[in-house]
């Protein structure tokens, strides 16, 4: 499998080199985004994004692949509040910050004092949580790709503990009347065994990605609850619903083979966004609506 599949296949996971910082194709920058008055902003990674999710975002970038029947949309069609959705897939918390994304504008520019909602998806990237399973994925099948190194693993998840604290901190101070919703990374793997027909992963891939996704969601909660911020756990939520369940809210993998068009492997469908939207609903204050 080329490095250009394997990209489009990740939707710019770290597993490729070739997300968000890593080297890759020079893009010209593009335009900055246009400033709307919003009451919620959404934020976060392809988790938010929801590529490959019903609609396409007609008011995204493409490289983005945002979604229209993402949980931000189907969130803000529930409260009647103006949208601005900056989610974009592949993103680090660092493309929320500081850096610019494809040449986008950093996510939290969309952030000022008059926007009542927030919510954000982060993390998995600066951990190459689903860089790594389809890595593996691919690796297992006979691809030239390598899942990131264990070693580094420790490093990596530290700062990913700063990086999010700092986003959250800025957060408050651009908007120190909104609401924060964290919401953490839906189940994609079972608690036990393997599905074939679905996933090329082993039983000892499996627990990797099992031990990253457990580890991503506590710290997700520790700094939310730190910094004061309400917490959806999608990871309980979509319980029950991993690849190989009866049921699956996420995707399995797939490989569309050279010149296939990208396909979102390991990602949320749209019973979990309808899912999650429903849960942040549940989670607000009566009063948040316009």
């Amino acid at each position: 499998m080329t490095g250009l599949v394997m990209t489009l296949l990740a939707v710019a996971w770290l597993a490729t080199g070739k997300g968000g910082h890593g080297p890759g194709p020079v893009q010209a920058p593009s335009p900055p985004l246009p400033q709307v008055q919003a009451d919620y902003v959404a934020l976060g990674s392809s988790f938010a994004a929801g590529p490959d999710v019903g609609r396409a975002d007609p008011q995204g970038p493409p490289i983005c692949f945002r979604s229209a029947d993402n949980y931000p949309h189907k969130l803000a069609a529930r409260r009647h509040l103006t949208l601005e959705d900056r989610s974009c897939s592949g993103a680090r918390t660092a493309d929320i910050t500081h850096h610019r994304q494809f040449g986008l504008p950093p996510q939290i520019d969309a952030v000022g004092p008059g926007v009542r909602l927030i919510t954000l998806t982060i993390g998995g990237n600066d951990v190459s949580y689903l860089g790594d399973l389809s890595a593996m994925s691919c690796r297992n099948q006979g691809g030239a790709c390598t899942p990131s190194p264990e070693e580094t693993l420790d490093a990596r998840f530290a700062a990913l503990r700063t990086s999010y604290t700092d986003l959250l901190e800025q957060l408050r101070t651009r908007a120190p009347g909104a609401q924060i919703v964290v919401v953490d990374y839906l189940t994609v793997v079972p608690e036990a065994g393997t599905c074939p027909e679905r996933s090329p992963l082993t039983e000892a891939d499996m627990g990797r990605a099992r031990a990253r996704a457990e580890r991503l969601n506590r710290m997700t909660a520790e700094v939310a609850a730190a910094a004061g911020a309400t917490l959806v756990h999608a990871s309980t939520l979509t319980a029950g619903h991993d690849v190989c369940a009866a049921h699956p809210w996420v995707n399995g993998w797939r490989d569309p083979g050279p010149g296939g068009r990208p396909l979102a492997t390991y990602h949320p469908r749209i019973e979990a966004m309808e899912a999650i939207a429903a849960e942040i609903d549940r989670a607000l204050p009566r009063g948040l609506t316009r």
